[in-house]
């Protein structure tokens, strides 16, 4: 039909005008409603264009795979090569950012303002005692997101520190790549192996999470909607701007938990046997949810009303008792957390709904504009579920009378109504795209049901270049906008002469565990009436594991320390956890010699590891180098 064609015309050209203006910055107004205040407002700072080719080239191979996904009857194959198209997307768009990228998502999992939760469970010594008195704690916490969140996303990333610390040696060689890849913090160099072990698989498992979302996705489009439907909304899932762009964080665990409890719950509603063994599984899942974010409990409106609408459709098959089964499971399993916490740590769980929602008021809707946050949070969810899923949403409601007759009607109604509650009550006042994360999948679904249908089209063609469309918003805005920074110190190498040579040569080896490690190459000297300059020229032999400390000690006759400077390499900038192997350090040190007496001065050089002053050791077994004596 020419109505549906144009609709497909419209939708490209809204996406190629949105997508300009993002690129563009001609709106700054697009980002948010005001910058320098409380309100957020987008980052535009454009990547560099030589590290746009990975993510436009993983954009145009997802096409690729969406259209063979589309028509494949290799249904297990297609889904997991969504998996791996999400994860490639979600890795390309964070080394537009920094080709670092796992060092990238690591400070994302340790910055506050995108996490703070595990630095919060690493430092957390007696977690009974935490959970005790956990509300009285809550205005204490550095991060906004612990301060206003239920303990659950801390005691998982406790759980999995604990995990490690019972596997010391896998922690070890874990943590032996992830320490390089935060070089220069002591916070975590000092911490133990279990600490940066579990600090990698948290992130790597928060990535995964969001990308493993599909495979619930399509399980519960396929009970709701035809076979091509069922797979274009899993595809929408797959290609998600906010799933792909705001990672990693929590809620990429929460929108796979919560598709896979409403999956279940469909499960439920409809066998004839264990129906409350599914009901009470996806109300355990939402207990879980609940636990790490309050604002998952606006899920209740929605699986309520999905359980009512299901059974009012076939009420005169199964009694009234049935829905009163189904719900009292949900709530059962919803409740399940919250009661285990209340008996075993006497924690009622109002006490931390009424802290959290208290907080959060004090950071952030005292702070914010209603009004702002009515117009913003529709463009808001615009973007960051793209132009495709919202439009292809709102036209299902164009033939109300068709809806409701749908199986769709379920899931689409409750999800409106509690999308205008959302909006109209200003409960978040904040940004959409990662806030409404976990019911995103749903809306892509009610988008599939009107797009899958399309007629007037070749019938691959509409779903195609649906999915095209939200490609084009997620290069966008990952490319041109940063909704997700780490604000957190970086190691970045200080300038370094290329190709240094010394003036003397050297060749003495310093051990770490009987194996080479840090060799000094040669130095130079230069001596005046007041000062000695030395530069020392180091090399590694292998990856350091610790942030060792160079000593350069000036000895008189007797064997006195009479001058010294202990730092860091390079002025305390760039310690040998930093290092390449092929890499020839130059490291500047200047002794003073105002006061000394005329006489014979020995200059010796080593390595300490500061935690303990434990030195290094030389292959010959003494602990330090008697590098020159000189005459003053």
């Amino acid at each position: 039909m020419a109505r549906n064609r144009n609709f497909l015309i419209f939708l490209l050209a809204f996406t190629v005008l949105l997508v300009a203006l993002i690129f563009t910055d001609a709106w700054p107004g697009l980002r948010g409603p005001a910058p320098d205040t409380a309100e957020w407002h987008w980052i535009y700072r454009l990547r560099p264009f030589s590290r746009w080719w990975l993510p436009l080239l993983v954009a145009a191979g997802m096409v690729g795979l969406t259209a063979w996904w589309l028509q494949t009857r290799r249904l297990l194959l297609g889904l997991a090569v969504l998996v791996v198209g999400n994860l490639l997307l979600q890795g390309a768009l964070v080394y537009a950012e920094k080709p670092a990228v796992l060092t990238e998502l690591i400070e994302r999992t340790l910055a506050d303002e995108t996490n703070g939760y595990f630095r919060l469970a690493a430092e957390t010594n007696d977690l009974n005692s935490l959970l005790r008195n956990y509300p009285s704690l809550m205005p204490t916490f550095p991060s906004e997101h612990t301060r206003t969140h239920p303990p659950g996303l801390i005691l998982a990333n406790w759980l999995v520190i604990q995990v490690f610390a019972r596997w010391p040696d896998l922690s070890q060689t874990i943590a032996e790549h992830i320490w390089p890849l935060r070089c220069t913090d002591l916070w975590l160099l000092d911490g133990p192996p279990a600490i940066a072990a579990a600090l990698a698989v948290v992130t790597l498992l928060t990535v995964l999470a969001g990308a493993l979302t599909v495979i619930p996705t399509y399980g519960l489009a396929r009970r709701l909607l035809p076979e091509q439907s069922a797979r274009l909304a899993t595809a929408f899932v797959a290609t998600l701007p906010s799933l792909i762009i705001f990672t990693p964080t929590p809620v990429q665990v929460d929108v796979l938990l919560v598709t896979t409890a409403l999956w279940c719950l469909h499960e439920g509603t409809h066998r004839k046997t264990n129906g409350w063994f599914f009901a009470y599984l996806s109300g355990l899942l939402i207990s879980v949810t609940t636990f790490s974010s309050l604002g998952n409990g606006a899920l209740a409106l929605l699986f309520t009303g999905f359980v009512a609408w299901q059974w009012w459709e076939k009420r005169r098959e199964r009694p009234f008792l049935h829905l009163f089964t189904q719900l009292a499971w949900l709530g059962l399993g919803s409740a399940t957390v919250w009661l285990v916490y209340w008996a075993g740590w006497g924690v009622p769980p109002w006490a931390v709904v009424q802290e959290g929602l208290a907080q959060h008021y004090e950071l952030v809707t005292l702070h914010r504009r209603y009004e702002w946050w009515l117009v913003y949070n529709l463009l808001d969810a615009l973007i960051f579920a793209g132009p495709a899923i919202i439009l292809g949403f709102l036209l299902l409601f164009r033939k109300p009378q068709n809806l409701l007759r749908h199986p769709l009607a379920a899931l689409i109604v409750p999800l409106a109504l509690l999308l205008l509650l959302l909006n109209f009550s200003g409960s978040a006042r904040g940004e959409v795209g990662r806030l409404w994360l976990f019911l995103m999948p749903f809306l892509a679904i009610g988008s599939a049901a009107f797009l899958g249908k399309l007629s007037g089209v070749p019938r691959a063609s509409a779903p195609l270049l649906a999915v095209v469309a939200q490609l084009l918003v997620v290069v966008a805005v990952g490319l041109a906008w940063r909704p997700i920074e780490a604000i957190i110190v970086v190691a970045e190498p200080p300038p370094l002469p290329a190709n240094p040579i010394p003036e003397n040569e050297a060749n003495s080896v310093f051990l770490a565990a009987t194996e080479p490690l840090l060799t000094l190459r040669g130095y130079d000297l230069a001596q005046t009436a007041e000062s000695l300059d030395v530069t020392l020229y180091w090399q590694a032999e292998q990856t350091a594991v610790r942030p060792y400390t160079v000593f350069t000690h000036l000895l008189n006759a007797q064997g006195e320390l009479v001058a010294q400077q202990d730092n860091w390499p390079v002025n305390g900038r760039w310690p040998p956890t930093c290092w390449q192997n092929s890499d020839l350090i130059p490291d500047p040190y200047q002794l003073s010699l105002a006061g000394l007496a005329p006489g014979s001065y020995t200059l010796t050089v080593g390595w300490y590891d500061a935690r303990d002053n434990t030195r290094l050791p030389l292959a010959t077994g003494e602990d330090a180098l008697r590098l020159v004596t000189l005459e003053k």
